[in-house]
C-alpha cells in the first residue's frame, strides 16, 4: 500500500470511532487523591500516540521522505499546601531534549533507546488572589492559540508572576524572567523577559485581545564567544492577538489572528537578500466545533526572523523553522472523555528564496523546497 493509500485507509476509520463512540462518553476520572482540610493531592497525566509522515522536495535533489511513530508519556501532580501555597511536579518521556517530549519508536537506530524519562516541570506556586507567582520550571503563560510565538512541550525554567481579574470581563497579565542558557562561571547567561496583556469579554459571543512581547538577551561579548548562541542574538520580539467567537452560533465559529514583529538585524542574522517583510509573522485561522469533532485550518506567512528566536521557541507546528508560507488542517474527535483523536495535515514552502540565512539547519526550508506532514494522534488523558 502506498503511503498516501495507508492515510485514505485510515481516515474514515477514524471518523467512524469518534461519531459511533461519542455517544458513550464517560463521566470525569477523579483526579483528587487526597484532601483534608485545606489540602490535597492531585495526580493527572497523559498518553500520546502519534504516528507522522513527512515529504521534502528539494531543487535539484532526490525528494525525502519520513514515516515514524512516536509516542508522548507525561506524569504529575499537584500538591496544595493550603489556599496560598502549592507545589507541582511533571515527568516525561525525552525530558532531556529542549523541544520535545515525544520518544521516537525504534530499537537500533532511529529509535531512542537511551531516551530519559524525567523531570519535565517543578515549581512552587504562591496564590495571592487575584495575584499568583511561580518559580521554578513552568509552563509559559503566553495565550498563543496557534503556537505561532510558543510551543508548549517548551517548559522555561525561572520565575513569573500575574493577576486574573473580572468575570465576564476578564483581564489577565504576566511576566517572566527565564534562563535560556547557564553558560558557567563567567556571568553570561542568556536570559528572556516574557510579557503579555489579555483582554477577554465572553458571552454569548467573545472577543479576546493580547498584546505582548519577549526580550532575549544573548551575552556573548563577540561572535564566537559564546558556545550556546541565541539564534538572532539580543532582540525582542513583539505579538499582538485577536479571537472572536459566537458560542449561540452554528458550528460555534471562532476567528483569530496574530502578528508578531522582531527587530532583529537584518544583515547581520538573516543575509543578503532580506527584507523588512522577513521579521514579520502573521496567522489567520478560523474553527468550528459541532460535538464531538472540531475542526480548525490556519494559515501562516512567516519571515525568517519573524518568528520568536528564528522558530527555535515554536517547534510544535512548523518544526524549528521561519521564511515560509504554509496552511494547516486539523480535525479532532472527542471519542470518550478524555480520549481524543486528531488527524493533522501540514503543508509549507519557502517564503523568500533569495536569502541565505547563517543558521539554516537541517530543519529549514532550503532555496525552492516544499515540505508536507501528515499527523494522527491518540490521545489519553488520566
Amino acid at each position: 500500500m502506498t503511503r498516501w493509500g495507508k492515510w485514505i485507509a485510515i481516515t474514515p476509520l477514524v471518523f467512524m470511532m469518534t461519531v459511533a463512540a461519542s455517544a458513550h462518553a464517560g463521566k470525569p476520572k477523579p483526579k483528587i487523591v487526597w484532601s483534608e482540610n485545606n489540602s490535597s493531592l492531585v495526580l493527572f497525566g497523559d498518553m500520546r500516540f502519534r504516528h507522522e509522515t513527512d515529504s521534502e522536495e528539494h531543487d535539484g535533489k532526490a525528494e525525502r521522505n519520513r514515516d515514524r511513530d512516536r509516542l508522548r508519556l507525561r506524569l504529575g501532580l499537584t500538591y496544595n499546601l493550603n489556599e496560598v501555597v502549592s507545589v507541582g511536579a511533571r515527568l516525561a518521556t525525552e525530558a532531556d531534549d529542549d523541544h520535545s517530549t515525544n520518544h521516537n519508536f525504534g530499537i537500533i537506530k532511529g529509535g531512542a533507546a537511551e531516551s530519559a524519562f524525567g523531570l519535565d516541570k517543578a515549581f512552587i506556586k504562591i496564590n495571592l488572589t487575584p495575584a499568583w507567582l511561580w518559580m521554578g520550571k513552568n509552563s509559559n503563560h503566553t495565550w498563543d492559540v496557534t503556537h505561532l510565538t510558543w510551543d508548549p512541550d517548551l517548559i522555561p525554567e525561572g520565575i513569573a508572576m500575574g493577576a486574573e481579574f473580572g468575570d465576564v470581563y476578564k483581564t489577565n497579565i504576566f511576566a517572566g524572567y527565564y534562563l535560556l542558557n547557564e553558560t558557567g562561571y563567567d556571568d553570561m547567561d542568556d536570559t528572556m523577559l516574557a510579557y503579555q496583556a489579555t483582554f477577554e469579554y465572553a458571552r454569548n459571543y467573545s472577543i479576546k485581545v493580547a498584546v505582548g512581547g519577549y526580550a532575549l538577551n544573548d551575552r556573548a561579548p563577540t561572535e564566537g564567544e559564546d558556545p550556546f548562541p541565541v539564534p538572532g542574538g539580543t532582540a525582542s520580539y513583539n505579538h499582538a492577538m485577536v479571537e472572536l467567537g459566537g458560542k449561540d452560533l452554528p458550528l460555534s465559529p471562532v476567528i483569530g489572528a496574530q502578528f508578531v514583529s522582531s527587530n532583529v538585524d537584518i544583515e547581520k542574522h538573516i543575509g543578503d537578500g532580506g527584507k523588512d517583510s522577513d521579521r514579520q509573522a502573521t496567522v489567520v485561522y478560523v474553527k468550528v466545533k459541532r460535538e464531538p469533532v472540531t475542526v480548525m485550518f490556519s494559515v501562516w506567512d512567516v519571515g525568517y526572523a519573524g518568528d520568536t528566536a528564528l522558530g527555535e521557541f515554536n517547534a510544535d507546528e512548523f518544526a524549528k523553522t521561519g521564511n515560509f508560507t504554509g496552511w494547516i488542517l486539523s480535525v479532532k474527535g472527542e471519542v470518550y472523555e478524555d480520549f481524543s483523536i486528531e488527524a493533522k495535515y501540514f503543508q509549507q514552502e519557502v517564503k523568500n528564496d533569495a536569502i541565505n540565512p547563517p543558521f539554516a539547519g537541517d530543519a529549514q526550508l532550503g532555496k525552492g523546497n516544499k515540505r508536507t506532514r501528515t499527523q494522527l494522534n491518540f490521545v489519553v488523558k488520566f
